[in-house]
């Protein structure tokens, strides 16, 4: 759906901003295949600092949106990505290579909000105007979302669906779209990684077993580090309720030896209680952290599971991030 005209374009853009739409959902994902094909939506507003919408083709994107919203996602991954976003700017932070182009297309400052910038972030991380291809995907899928959100209809993006299930809105021939789950496509595992060394398994088999399980989270997300996003390492005790270690790691190549690293440092009793011992299992909601670790910690005879939901480890992030929002913070990225 190409716009006709800019007029067209800014009033799709004005809809969308009036009806605001992240009142109805909060951190689902919504599928939309069309005439320019199937692409995954995620809209930004539920939590009262970004306001917009992010916009990924296929099962591909809809697997980096799923990761952006749980910060579940891989760097590499995020970062070779083509990613479409509409999002609301304050005159201060506007990038100026960008005002000629809202200018251009009629994209007017939003009553108490801001200005709307559309930009297109590349694989290779440079932020870009959008093309003509890009303008006809926006503005079907703002069409899309302005229809679903007059309708009351962006409410069935909040039904518990099955793990394997997502929500596509299928545009008919009427023009109308209509809701259907669809089956997500299995996703391509990591490969096994090996790197216990035998005088790491040496030293453990003298630890006392524990009856108890450890909750791990490895979060990519919601904090930056001069300009990079590393990932937070959270492991506590379930059954004492009390953190063992928190530990930012950077991303790089030899990640899964410093993860490992690190767990076997909580297990020896280097750890915030000191505590000494092989748990019984290690629960993560973290598919990364699973694949890197699973091969070697199950070998120390330590059960590892893997469930996307772990929700007291959910309430732990929170209540970091909530923390990390009190501290002064100066030259804070968005994000």
């Amino acid at each position: 759906m190409t716009p006709e005209s800019p007029n067209e374009f800014s009033a799709l853009v004005e809809a969308f901003f009036a009806l605001q739409p992240w009142q109805h959902v909060e951190d689902q994902i919504i599928g939309l295949r069309g005439n320019c094909g199937l692409r995954f939506a995620s809209i930004m507003g539920s939590g009262g600092r970004e306001f917009g919408v992010l916009l990924l083709k296929g099962w591909e994107g809809y697997r980096v949106l799923r990761g952006i919203v749980e910060g579940e996602g891989d760097a590499d991954t995020m970062q070779s990505a083509k990613l479409l976003s509409l999002s609301i700017e304050h005159p201060e932070d506007y990038p100026p290579q960008f005002a000629a182009y809202a200018k251009r297309r009629g994209l007017r400052a939003v009553k108490g909000m801001g200005q709307p910038l559309v930009m297109v972030k590349t694989p290779r991380m440079v932020a870009k105007t959008p093309t003509a291809a890009d303008e006809a995907l926006l503005c079907e899928s703002l069409a899309a979302l302005v229809e679903l959100a007059r309708g009351n209809r962006l409410k069935l993006a909040r039904r518990r669906l099955r793990a394997r299930q997502a929500l596509v809105f299928e545009r008919e021939k009427t023009g109308a779209w209509q809701p259907t789950w669809v089956v997500i496509p299995p996703e391509p595992a990591l490969p096994p990684v090996e790197q216990l060394t035998q005088a790491d398994r040496t030293v453990c088999q003298t630890l006392p077993r524990l009856q108890s399980r450890y909750l791990a989270a490895f979060h990519a997300g919601g904090l930056s580090i001069r300009g990079e996003i590393p990932r937070l390492l959270v492991v506590l005790d379930e059954a004492t309720d009390k953190v063992l270690d928190t530990r930012v790691l950077r991303e790089h190549p030899k990640m899964s030896r410093d993860l490992l690293t690190a767990l076997l440092r909580v297990f020896q009793g280097r750890n915030a209680m000191k505590q000494s011992g092989l748990p019984q299992e290690l629960l993560t909601n973290s598919k990364v952290l699973y694949d890197y670790i699973k091969r070697d910690i199950s070998r120390l005879g330590i059960r590892v599971v893997y469930n996307r939901q772990v929700p007291h480890l959910e309430f732990v992030l929170q209540d970091f991030f909530r923390f990390l929002d009190r501290r002064p913070q100066y030259g804070r990225a968005h994000g």
